[in-house]
């Protein structure tokens, strides 16, 4: 009816049985082909494992930490922004690079850290806010008023000490 075509044709077409005799060269052909389509479906995976697993091998151990933890236990502290941090006890041996610009990455770190600790005081703060006009809640509205940033303020300190 649609595409050339229209309603079937007479033709009868017949389907005919017909019995496995192959050789069991063919089966044994057959079933290492089926092998090797195997493993080239898990390729990406296989691949994937690899990279992975690679990849965590060339990964170096961080210098410092800016919470105390094992084996970091040697504290140590900013010369600029007087940020504390913790090194390794074997540091001193093993640090060859310039210790400036490893305390400039550290004050970096710990403003970034301020910077997102600061950002969640002001949202929790804002949604007191709006929770309190929505609902109309006079109390919440004054608690939320009263809520203190104190990371913020501290950021807002560094930032002073450091521009200043």
């Amino acid at each position: 009816m649609f595409f050339g075509g229209g309603f079937p044709s007479a033709q009868v077409r017949r389907h005919h049985r017909t019995f496995n005799t192959d050789s069991p060269e063919n089966n044994q052909r057959q079933q290492s082909a089926n092998r090797y389509s195997m493993l080239l479906q898990m390729m990406p995976f296989i691949l994937l494992l690899s990279f992975s697993f690679l990849s965590a091998l060339w990964v170096q151990e961080s210098l410092y930490t800016l919470q105390y933890r094992h084996p970091y236990t040697l504290e140590k502290v900013t010369s600029n922004l007087k940020v504390p941090y913790y090194v390794k006890p074997d540091f001193g041996k093993t640090f060859d690079g310039s210790t400036a610009s490893l305390e400039r990455s550290v004050e970096e770190d710990y403003i970034v850290g301020l910077q997102q600790q600061c950002f969640r005081e002001r949202q929790t703060r804002e949604g007191m806010l709006v929770k309190a006009q929505w609902l109309r809640d006079q109390r919440l509205y004054e608690q939320a008023q009263r809520r203190g940033t104190p990371t913020c303020d501290k950021l807002n300190a560094l930032n002073y000490r450091y521009k200043g």
